[in-house]
């Protein structure tokens, strides 16, 4: 809840200091007994959407669950394409059809699958609060960011009493976007784009974290994400027919030949990737720092400290994601038998995240390479559209300015 907390207030700092013209004629502070009820609100709000078994395909009872809510709080909903079974819905400050670009709060309300339960403190859709967290399949990915969003969005609704933004404000909530978002966001960008009159739209990404400062270790620096890397999901398949009984087995069979195979991702030399977005943040980071650990930072692209940094870079996760292509093995399947029975066919599946200038099909060649096994084919499960990183305007730097004539007084 903490963190939840700090990301919500950046959150709506982000958006309301872009709206803002000036203190006197609109300010979306609200008074302090108005905040201490919203965040019983909130709660008691993210504790129902948990409650919720959103899977994938399955978001219509919590979508109308959703949209209900939003409905009886004053906001104008629009219904957006949708298949039976899930659903895609918009909740703005004006209606859609005034003409008014719009500023999108955008966040998933469909969540994976909780088959592993014999692990979890409380039942995994129980939304239960227990101290200063909410327990639930969802609460971080992604319901917990749009109840936040949503009260953002209340907070200033409830701000405009006698003025009228030059901008539309809404909440985009969309489904289906943990299995690759093809009845989520790509239905609604295929069907209806135009009618979202999109500004600009804030979604999933960033974090904040503390220890990433050592000269501040408990400051919390927060990250604002401005792309997003490829999405490549790969099924490797490999069938080799020999005689399968595990007590004599033969020299060569499928799953030995995946294991060796697999095992050279693992060894694999990290190609590190300086490009101008993560260059721009490891000279803020590096100026937040300070001192010579800073300018190190700031200059992590240098080539003459590539020897000190590899060892650095490797063992952290983060730093990894934002400067490699990473592969992660997410599931081993065989063909259905008994133990003692050696299978003939092996499968696996990689999860690659891509840095954006790396195109997939020169990825897939030289992973082929790296596997080094002519038997195994390699075939796309799912790949997301190569996007270009936003541009550095006021919506994506750390403290947006000022809009000019951003709101007036309600005649």
């Amino acid at each position: 809840m903490r963190f939840l907390a700090a990301l919500a207030l950046f959150q709506l700092l982000s958006v309301v200091s872009a709206l803002a013209q000036d203190a006197v004629l609109f300010s979306p502070e609200l008074p302090p007994t108005s905040a201490a009820v919203r965040k019983a609100e909130a709660i008691s709000l993210l504790s129902d959407y948990l409650q919720y078994p959103s899977l994938s395909g399955e978001e219509d009872r919590v979508g109308q669950f959703l949209a209900d809510y939003c409905k009886a709080q004053g906001l104008h909903i629009t219904q957006l394409p949708s298949e039976e079974g899930s659903m895609n819905f918009a909740a703005t400050l004006y209606p859609l059809e005034v003409d008014k670009p719009v500023i999108w709060l955008q966040h998933h309300m469909d969540v994976v699958p909780a088959a592993e339960t014999e692990g979890w403190r409380h039942p995994p859709f129980s939304g239960r609060v227990a101290l200063d967290t909410i327990w639930g399949r969802g609460a971080l990915d992604n319901k917990g960011m749009g109840v936040m969003q949503l009260m953002a969005l209340l907070n200033l609704k409830e701000s405009l009493d006698t003025t009228e933004l030059v901008y539309n404000v809404g909440l985009l909530c969309v489904s289906n976007e943990e299995v690759g978002g093809l009845l989520g966001s790509r239905l609604v960008i295929d069907k209806a784009l135009t009618d979202l009159k999109p500004l600009v739209v804030f979604g999933e990404g960033g974090a904040g974290l503390t220890g990433v400062l050592s000269r501040k270790p408990d400051k919390p620096v927060f990250g604002i994400s401005v792309a997003e890397k490829t999405v490549l999901w790969l099924k490797l398949d490999l069938q080799l027919n020999s005689y399968g009984h595990g007590a004599a087995p033969a020299p060569e069979y499928a799953n030995k030949l995946m294991i060796h195979a697999l095992s050279r991702l693992e060894g694999r030399k990290l190609d590190f990737e300086f490009n101008r977005v993560n260059k721009r943040m490891f000279r803020r980071m590096g100026r937040a720092e300070g001192g010579i650990r800073g300018f190190v930072i700031s200059h992590l692209n240098w080539a003459i400290f590539r020897p000190f940094i590899k060892g650095t870079i490797q063992r952290d996760p983060m730093l990894q994601a934002l400067t490699t292509n990473t592969v992660t093995v997410t599931k081993l399947e065989n063909s259905p038998g008994p133990h003692n029975q050696i299978s003939s066919t092996a499968t696996a599946y990689l999860d690659c995240r891509l840095q954006p200038n790396t195109a997939p099909k020169a990825f897939i060649r030289k992973l082929e390479r790296l596997l080094d096994q002519p038997r195994i084919s390699i075939s796309v499960v799912n790949q997301t559209p190569q996007a270009r990183p936003s541009p550095t305007n006021d919506f994506t730097m750390p403290w947006p300015k000022p809009f000019r004539k951003t709101c007036r007084p309600l005649r």
